[in-house]
């Protein structure tokens, strides 16, 4: 460094004299760091850690509540394992499994009741969030696939939110005969 500051004509002595002395900048020496560097990491890797998983209880919660209010009849999960999504990497299986058979539950009910306004019962919204997130633990891609991940759970647990609202006002057919799907006719 000094010889390439050297080679640059218009630096001042008083200039080059800065560079030379010693600085009362504190610096890491070998491998040694600090214990407040040490602390502080663990403070905010606790606080990551605290709040995530705060954030996994509250979209298992939010998926839970609505589920558990379809008829025993109708699910076609047990809502208990909803709470699985809380098991690090047994929740993106059960992500899969959840985004496909929940809304496939609530389509039955509605079917049964005769309505046919809900939809899709916002399965293409899960399973885009499911590969989002997948897509999460992709470098690179994660940067772009967190937004549509985080989109789309809210969507779709407002969906399902939506849904369970739903069930209170909706009476079973008379007939008692589950009414297939249009494309299926």
């Amino acid at each position: 460094m000094h010889s390439l500051l050297l080679a640059c004509q218009d630096i001042s002595p008083s200039a080059l004299r800065l560079l030379q002395e010693p600085h009362d900048v504190p610096m890491f020496t070998g491998d040694v760091m600090p214990v407040s560097f040490w602390a502080l990491l663990l403070l905010l890797t606790s606080i990551v850690l605290a709040v995530s998983l705060v954030v996994s209880i509250l979209v298992a919660w939010f998926i839970y509540k609505p589920y558990s209010k379809l008829p025993p009849a109708y699910q076609t999960l047990s809502p208990g394992l909803i709470w699985l999504l809380l098991v690090p990497l047994a929740n993106l299986v059960i992500m899969l499994l959840i985004v496909l058979q929940v809304p496939d539950a609530f389509r039955k009910y509605f079917d049964h009741v005769g309505d046919s306004s809900v939809g899709d019962c916002g399965k293409l919204v899960g399973q885009i969030w499911a590969i989002a997130t997948l897509c999460c633990f992709v470098p690179v891609v994660n940067y772009v696939a967190v937004f549509p991940a985080i989109a789309c759970m809210i969507l779709f647990t407002v969906k399902l939110w939506e849904l369970a609202g739903k069930i209170g006002n909706k009476a079973p057919r008379a007939d008692g005969k589950i009414r297939l799907p249009k494309s299926v006719v």
